[in-house]
């Protein structure tokens, strides 16, 4: 005759549950659960952050996503991983990066993660460390504090009624953005771009023409901006110099004005 305590046979599906439940832990990383999730900012600097995720203790992580794409970045029920950690690093408070640690019954494994327009795709290792660099190397370039001398070799020109402010970035320096005071004018939306020169025409409290030089591999490229009424907005280069052209002209006008003022 077999007897069964029903009383400890719930006891024992519930443990079984609960574990179950602990090793089929997902961790989203933009929402995750800060009871079985820690989470932690272990670098910074003005643009870039990182980011660091790792369970809880006793907790087994067996899928990585991110909700706001709505993209698996890993799953370890199809590989027979664990994650150990996740990395995700940020500029200007968007993810950028990722580095997922993995463990395995033959060691830990590292996988490489790129956010391009809001999807997420493996990269190898030396894009990785790449895209890293630019991040942790990135600046915002603002027109109101242009003499940041550690970041760029500045010239001005005064060759005609305004001034021209030349600024060519460093070679380890990726700019962000260029801004003036709390408008933006251009910002990087692809890696492959690289500003190497900045333009700007003016005083810098009031400057209302800006040229970014843009480089992508050995093609170069240039954007011209204009201060309108709404703010700024890109022009066509021959629009540029023909505004160019009345602000310089009423520049040495007016510099011709107090000129005569100035002879008794």
């Amino acid at each position: 005759m077999i007897i069964i305590n029903i009383h400890n046979c719930v006891i024992f599906s519930i443990v079984v549950a609960f574990k179950l439940a602990l090793c089929n832990e997902i961790l989203d990383i933009s929402n995750p659960d800060h009871q079985r999730i820690f989470e932690a900012v272990t670098e910074s600097n003005q643009l870039y952050s990182k980011i660091t995720f790792c369970p809880r203790a006793g907790l087994v992580v067996k899928s990585v996503k991110d909700s706001v794409p709505n993209q698996t970045l890993w799953d370890g029920q199809t590989s027979g991983g664990d994650l150990n950690l996740v990395d995700i690093y940020t500029l200007n408070g968007n993810k950028k990066i990722a580095l997922l640690s993995t463990f395995y019954p033959d060691g830990y494994r590292s996988s490489y993660f790129e956010n391009v327009n809001y999807s997420w795709n493996e990269i190898p290792l030396n894009r990785f460390y790449s895209l890293l660099d630019q991040i942790k190397n990135s600046v915002i370039f603002d027109l109101l504090n242009p003499f940041e001398e550690e970041n760029y070799d500045l010239e001005i020109n005064y060759t005609s009624g305004l001034a021209e402010w030349v600024l060519t970035p460093k070679d380890n320096i990726y700019v962000h953005q260029v801004k003036q005071a709390n408008q933006i004018i251009w910002q990087r939306e692809n890696f492959e771009d690289k500003c190497f020169k900045i333009i700007f025409h003016g005083d810098t409290q009031t400057s209302k023409l800006v040229n970014v030089n843009l480089r992508r591999g050995q093609e170069g490229s240039q954007l011209f901006f204009e201060k309108k009424d709404d703010g700024w907005q890109p022009v066509e280069k021959e629009q540029f110099y023909q505004k160019l052209n009345q602000l310089d002209a009423e520049a040495l006008a007016e510099i011709a004005d107090e000129f005569d003022e100035e002879i008794p």
